[in-house]
């Protein structure tokens, strides 16, 4: 082999070294393509009020609507568009400024603080669901519900969802609306005859994995179910029969008992 030859088969090498090199640059950068981004955390708060009792008005143990737009305000502006506000029922029917116009003076409210969501509690119904169904129209965030169905068919009232999928500085948060069984004994019957109250554990094990593979990332329960605090962390009633039969779930908030509830139920953080 002459010189020429020579180097004709050393730049030949070379050649195929490079075009080599180039396959499994082409390669690695296919792979990285497909590698998931490192996870970035997210920052997010969730707040909840239950048992407003249209309580508009600050007196003794109620706030009123003023101070907590107030703080809403305050925990926005310390995470903008990471806040989720929802409403854990019991929200309109209690107070004369309420009462009077059958809870439209709460929604007003609730919209110009920029409520999120709110799961129906057993006094929504006091009125008759036509007046529901009317507050449900001038609601600029969602009726939860997804345990009360109409018997006739079977479905959800037409007012209302059972859930919503938000999404929190980039993060799909699945609110699943559950309301007490007790409803049915706690407002008249004949405002909810044409109803049926739906196991909630048994609802909720149906719409879990459906909200996640709606690509939700954090599920939570909003429930208008009760419950006591018992001992450090613990919580019994309705609200831990819920959480000891559903997975999946990441938070749980509870309505409808008045007391103070904050625990883990089936290793979930539950208020």
């Amino acid at each position: 082999m002459n010189i020429s030859e020579g180097m004709s088969g050393q730049i030949r090498g070379w050649r195929r070294w490079a075009r080599q090199l180039a396959v499994c640059c082409l390669a690695l950068g296919l792979l990285l393509s497909t590698l998931p981004a490192a996870a970035a955390v997210v920052d997010f708060t969730v707040l909840s009020v239950n048992d407003f009792h249209g309580s508009l008005m600050a007196s003794g143990k109620n706030p009123g609507i003023a101070r907590l737009a107030t703080f809403f305000s305050q925990q926005r502006n310390q995470n903008p568009g990471g806040v989720l506000l929802l409403a854990g029922g019991d929200m309109m029917q209690g107070s004369m400024e309420s009462n009077l116009v059958y809870g439209a003076s709460v929604i007003d409210a609730m919209n110009y603080v920029r409520f999120d969501g709110m799961v129906l509690g057993n006094h929504e119904f006091d009125w008759g669901i036509d007046r529901l169904r009317q507050r449900a129209a001038e609601a600029r965030f969602p009726f939860l519900a997804a345990n009360v169905v109409e018997k006739a068919g079977g479905q959800v009232m037409d007012f209302t969802q059972p859930y919503h999928i938000y999404d929190v500085n980039g993060v799909r948060v699945a609110v699943i609306g559950l309301t007490t069984l007790e409803t049915v004994q706690t407002t008249h019957p004949k405002n909810v005859v044409s109803l049926d109250f739906l196991s909630p554990a048994a609802t909720a094990g149906l719409y879990v994995p459906l909200v996640r593979q709606q690509g939700a990332d954090v599920v939570v329960l909003l429930c208008h179910m009760g419950g006591e605090q018992t001992g450090e962390g613990g919580v019994s009633g309705e609200i831990a029969d819920l959480a000891l039969n559903v997975d999946g779930v990441d938070l749980i908030i509870s309505g409808h008992s008045h007391t103070v509830l904050n625990g883990r139920l089936n290793g979930v953080p539950a208020v």
